[in-house]
């Protein structure tokens, strides 16, 4: 069955029961980690128990204080539930969302009583699983509740030195209980190609779905170890398969290079048999791996400093270790969209196959701009969209003719904007703009639209653009390890033997900008000049909140 949990302050009677252990002394330290994870057993063995009785959890939390979320996960974590929060809940503001997100939670297509195991060929060997759920025994997932949003990953790693075979193939059987109470299993196979050279497995790596799985991979090294790990091992795994891309086809015994077996190359006639021949470019299909890290390492599941509140962070790594592929990278990556000077057709129905559209209708979508305060200027508006919520920012200097339509005020400055929704009706600008958030919400594959969170930002608000600043992650920030802006980060990328560049605020000068340009960002954005501060004066990213 499945249970829904609707909670707003920490349980503080009878079984479960937290005491608070929020600590700001150990924010941004090594220490962090422990608050991170619970610190009690209850809801782990409850949620075991659970799982046995077949019982999935949804937790619908409405925290205004630390609620110690840590703990309360693993409730759904091992009854392959799900985890929703809403800080500070406002029903203007949050009542659609979590409308739609209990709709579907209830009414989705749901397998019951799931367990799942996932085989290899001989020689390989599966280990690491990811995701919501419990494992009996060394493989077997236990699954009270499966749905289309159900995420699972894992390692494949090899057992034997060689394989015996052109192909290894990997099965994975779902055996389940329909909503009819018919059983049923699902089976599905793939078979991978076995090849000798290290360029054909190089040519095969997805940078999307491998920056899935770092990320989900990470959230476990964060846990046993610490954050800052974490991020490293991010970044070092994103070092190790540049380099190894861009060093071809030289054999390698321990990490040390050796000559290649008499008789030539392993790969024949074109393969680099010498060790002076130069590197090779970084290969197209992982350009953007570099930017998908450095984006993972900023994100609030990662990143360091002491304005992360530990609730918060627990939520973010809760969703990373939920989302699919396409979505993980929109939330580390979100796409910022310039709508003060959108064309006439953006927001409109587009018939054109060559334009960025979404949505079933086929809405036209503004231009994307690059993630990085330089884009930002006081007389635009600005849309950015994690998949999950939505921000616009908005200039002191904006046209308050686009002010009035899109908030139905003239002037933002005069208002308190915790009051101010976004006007989706009237004026032809305001219905393009609404067209634009639905249709981003819109999914083919999915018949369900949650409304999103929307945050108006006003330019010179400290508190609201901190916390904006964030998603810049083209930019540096102030904690350790994350001051590389994109360019930096390249040229660290290319060259990880040069030594970092010194710890210092957004904005510090960058090493030139030899980065591709980002997904949807026009050419030759990708680096260039070091960002100035963001507009209004902030200098970079601000100070936390409260010191």
């Amino acid at each position: 069955g499945k249970m829904c949990v609707f909670q707003s302050i920490m349980p503080n009677m009878g079984d479960g029961t937290l005491r608070p252990r929020e600590n700001p002394g150990i924010m941004g330290t090594p220490a962090e980690v422990k608050l991170i994870r619970p610190d009690i057993s209850w809801y782990h063995e409850t949620a075991v128990e659970f799982s046995r009785q077949q019982i999935s959890v949804d937790m619908f939390l409405f925290p205004y204080q630390y609620m110690d979320m840590a703990a309360l996960g693993d409730l759904p974590k091992y009854t392959a539930g799900s985890l929703k929060s809403y800080v500070n809940f406002q029903s203007q503001r949050d009542g659609a969302r979590f409308e739609c997100e209990l709709h579907k939670t209830l009414t989705t297509k749901t397998a019951f009583e799931s367990v799942m195991r996932i085989r290899c060929t001989k020689g390989m060997r599966i280990t690491n699983f990811y995701g919501n759920f419990n494992i009996r025994g060394t493989d077997l997932l236990a699954l009270p509740n499966c749905n289309t949003d159900s995420v699972y990953g894992f390692d494949l790693v090899h057992d034997e030195q060689s394989l015996q075979t052109n192909a290894v193939t990997i099965q994975a059987a779902l055996l389940y209980t329909s909503s009819d109470g018919e059983r049923r299993i699902r089976v599905m196979t793939q078979a991978l190609p076995v090849v000798s050279l290290g360029s054909d497995v190089i040519k095969s790596v997805d940078a999307e779905a491998m920056s899935c799985l770092l990320a989900k991979q990470a959230l476990e090294v964060s846990l046993k170890s610490n954050i800052d790990k974490a991020r490293l091992k991010m970044q070092q795994a994103c070092v190790d398969m540049i380099r190894a891309a861009k060093g071809g086809d030289k054999r390698t015994v321990s990490g040390y290079q050796v000559p290649p077996p008499p008789g030539g190359g392993m790969g024949g006639p074109n393969q680099a048999a010498t060790s002076g021949e130069e590197e090779k470019e970084m290969p197209s299909n992982l350009k953007l791996l570099p930017l998908y890290t450095l984006a993972m390492m900023k994100n609030v599941a990662f990143r360091g400093g002491t304005d992360i509140h530990p609730d918060e962070r627990v939520q973010a790594r809760h969703t990373v270790g939920g989302l699919f592929v396409e979505d993980t990278i929109q939330y580390v990556y979100p796409r910022m969209f310039s709508i003060h000077d959108m064309s006439d057709n953006a927001g409109r129905p587009s018939e054109d196959e060559d334009d960025e559209v979404a949505g079933r209708d086929r809405i036209l979508l503004p231009k994307v701009v690059n993630l990085s305060v330089e884009r930002l200027s006081s007389d635009g508006i600005f849309l950015l969209d994690n998949g999950i919520d939505m921000n616009i920012w908005v200039g002191r200097s904006v046209d308050p003719q686009l002010v009035s339509a899109l908030f139905g005020v003239e002037n933002l400055e005069q208002h308190d904007i915790s009051q101010i929704s976004l006007q989706t009706t009237g004026d032809d600008f305001a219905v393009r703009v609404g067209a634009i958030t639905e249709a981003l919400r819109q999914d083919d594959a999915d018949p369900y639209i949650i409304a999103p969170r929307i945050t108006i930002v006003r330019e010179g608000d400290m508190n609201a653009e901190s916390r904006f600043f964030w998603f810049m992650v083209e930019d540096g920030a102030s904690f350790q390890g994350g001051t590389y802006n994109y360019s930096e980060f390249m040229d660290f990328v290319n060259n990880p033997s040069v030594s970092a560049p010194a710890a210092g605020p957004p904005g510090a000068p960058g090493m030139g900008g030899r980065g591709p340009p980002p997904p949807g960002g026009p050419p030759g954005m990708g680096g260039g000049p070091p960002p100035p501060g963001p507009p209004g004066g902030m200098g970079g990213m601000p100070p936390p909140p409260g010191g």
